[in-house]
């Protein structure tokens, strides 16, 4: 992705890799989640919700994973993401007319 600053991913793993499959999220061949050097996710059948603040506005999102069962298996992540430095437009105030003076 191009640089953006990521507010949440999203993961889910559909039913079937039963502790036999474990994924990470970093970049430039780092893990950052999970925060525990050397630990991966490993879940079945899950969502999962990550709120992030700080944390790589490169865009260089990487996944790391493993499979260690004979099937295949996929992973689904979705990746919540600003502009970084980009200012957001402010709206035009709203007037009640009927409290505007008509003499």
């Amino acid at each position: 992705m191009p640089p953006r600053e990521v507010t949440q991913v999203n993961v889910k793993v559909p039913p079937g890799p039963r502790g036999l499959m474990g994924f990470k999220l970093g970049a430039a061949g780092t893990a950052v989640i999970p925060a525990i050097s050397g630990s991966w996710v490993v879940t079945d059948n899950e969502q999962i919700q990550w709120p992030l603040d700080n944390y790589i506005d490169s865009g260089a999102w990487q996944a790391f994973g493993y499979n260690l069962g004979q099937y295949a298996h996929t992973i689904y992540f979705t990746f919540y993401c600003t502009v970084p430095g980009l200012a957001v437009a402010a709206t035009s105030p709203i007037i009640d007319l009927s409290t505007l003076n008509s003499d």
